[in-house]
């Protein structure tokens, strides 16, 4: 090897070195200042697409439901209620990594993966934040249409019709009805069936999306203990 290819390699290795230094490691505490911006890159990001109401429903079992997660008219607000719990701050941005993950915002990802490891490796991550019939109900949310909102609106509030918005108002109810709860899961998912909502219902399989599922024969085949999924 020459010389010159030698100091070729080593001029690499130095980039490397330096861009793996620019990457905040997992054992490194972030300043105030880089936590707060992480919040607001987040904040923001989701307030411009809407997701709101989304994200009500996903935190629906770690936020005071009937104040702050109500009273939330954006999401910093919605953020800041995970503080006080301690369940985020610049030594703890778990419950940030999860909800990208679970919402599925590479987009975001993307713009911020060069300044947190964690970001970088986010698909790797299990998800500890949120419970697998918690996601379950996200991805249902994600399968209804306007058509499957006028529906159920009728079938649980007949005659006194409530006209939803959109899906998260719909599940926000039914999660405040208890008609979502996992207990009553079973009775939720045959009304589902019964009306033709089969993609949705499957969203209850397991916490899987509907893409991902094998036939409704096989599934009830399969052990229960097999049907054990860890969300990586």
């Amino acid at each position: 090897m020459s010389s010159e290819e030698g100091g070729s390699e080593d001029d690499d290795d130095e980039d490397e070195a330096s861009s793996s230094r620019s990457i905040r490691q997992p054992d490194q505490d972030l300043s105030m200042d880089e936590f707060r911006q992480i919040v607001m890159d987040l904040a923001t990001w989701c307030d411009r697409r809407g997701l709101l109401g989304m994200l009500k429903v996903l935190f629906r079992d770690i936020v005071d439901v009937n104040q702050d997660l109500q009273r939330a008219s954006n999401v910093t607000e919605l953020l800041s209620h995970l503080v006080g719990p301690g369940m985020l701050n610049e030594k703890n941005l778990t419950i940030l990594y999860d909800t990208v993950k679970v919402t599925k915002q590479s987009g975001f990802t993307s713009t911020v993966k060069e300044k947190l490891y964690h970001f970088q490796n986010i698909d790797k991550l299990q998800v500890t934040s949120f419970t697998k019939h918690r996601i379950s109900i996200l991805n249902f949310g994600k399968e209804l249409s306007d058509s499957n909102i006028a529906f159920l609106d009728g079938r649980y509030n007949f005659p006194g019709l409530k006209k939803y918005k959109d899906s998260w108002s719909l599940i926000a109810d039914l999660d405040t009805q208890g008609i979502l709860k996992e207990e009553n899961i079973e009775g939720f998912r045959e009304v589902l069936r019964q009306n033709g909502m089969d993609v949705a219902e499957k969203c209850f399989i397991d916490g899987d999306e509907p893409g991902k599922l094998k036939q409704p024969s096989k599934q009830k085949k399969r052990p229960k203990s097999s049907q054990a999924h860890q969300l990586s």
